[in-house]
Parts: structure tokens; sequence; C-alpha cells
């Protein structure tokens, strides 16, 4: 019995440390997946990459209140998950313009090559597209085009990235 009970304490510890020295996030059983797809847009990225990624997109969507497959399609449709692309004044992950977000969040534009900070800014710049335009993923197309959302090809691009992500995942 003593040996039992010893047993299961070592089992315990090891346990614990795994876990915790590792820092699994609770939603790592849907991060391969999501990482995955990352993959499938993204072929060149390194996997390990394609796992963190995926796992602070989950992370971050249950913090936010924002669906992940929603943060899939825009980071799909702005950088194909690409940290490093740079496509006229947008960085980055999410593509974030340092001119228009910068000053309301309060940061510089050499802070969005850091690809936790950039994913993270693009978390708050949807919290704030939600929170002023409804639940409804047609604010989504305010990320881009702030003028005319639903007349915007971003927002037809945003739909169909959005539905075979969705599909990718099931």
């Amino acid at each position: 019995m003593k040996r039992l009970r010893i047993l299961f304490f070592i089992c315990f510890i090891f346990c614990c440390l795994f876990f915790f020295d590792n820092k699994i996030s609770p939603y790592s059983y849907r991060t391969k997946d999501y990482a995955s797809v990352i993959q499938t847009y993204n072929p060149h990225l390194l996997k390990s990459f394609t796992l963190r990624l995926a796992d602070k997109i989950l992370v971050l969507s249950k913090e936010y209140d924002i669906d992940p497959i929603l943060v899939m399609s825009v980071l799909a449709q702005e950088s194909h998950f690409n940290p490093k692309v740079v496509n006229g004044d947008g960085v980055g992950l999410g593509q974030i313009e340092t001119k228009y977000w910068g000053t309301y969040f309060d940061f510089e534009k050499q802070d969005l090559w850091d690809w936790e900070f950039n994913l993270v800014t693009t978390f708050k710049i949807l919290q704030v597209m939600k929170d002023n335009h409804g639940k409804h993923h047609d604010w989504v197309a305010f990320y881009h085009n702030a003028y005319n959302p639903r007349r915007s090809q971003y927002h037809r691009l945003f739909n169909r990235r959005y539905s075979r992500i969705k599909s990718l995942l099931e």
C-alpha cells in the first residue's frame, strides 16, 4: 500500500511539472487542428511556430470573446499567417497600420514586429470593431474598410475564408 501511494505521488508530481512547466493551455486539444489550418495557408512556417500561434489565438479568443475562426480568417486574409509580411503601411500578422492604431493603442511601428504583440493588437482592433459595429460578422469588414463595409470585396473574401477554415476544422 505504501508503494502504491509513493507511485501515485511520483506520477502526480510528474504530471504537475509537465503541465505547468510547459505552460500547456487548456485549449491545447484544439491547438493541433488550428495549427494544421495555419500550415494549409502557409506551409513555409515552422510547425513549432504554428503550434504557438494557434495556441495563442485560442487563448486570446477566449479572453476577448471573439470567434477564433473569425480571427483565423482575418489573419489568413491579411498575411497568410506570415508574421514578417509588409504591405504598404500594414505590418505583420494583422497588417496593422501604425498611422491609424498607433495613437489609439499607444505603440510604435517597431512594436508590431513582435508577432505576439501584433496578434494581441489585432484582437484589440477586432474588439473595437465588434463593440462599435455589432456582434454579427458584418463588422469584420470595418477591419479593412471603415467606409463601405457591405460593398467591400474584403467582406466577400473574408466570408469565403471563414467558410473554408470552418470546414477544415470540422
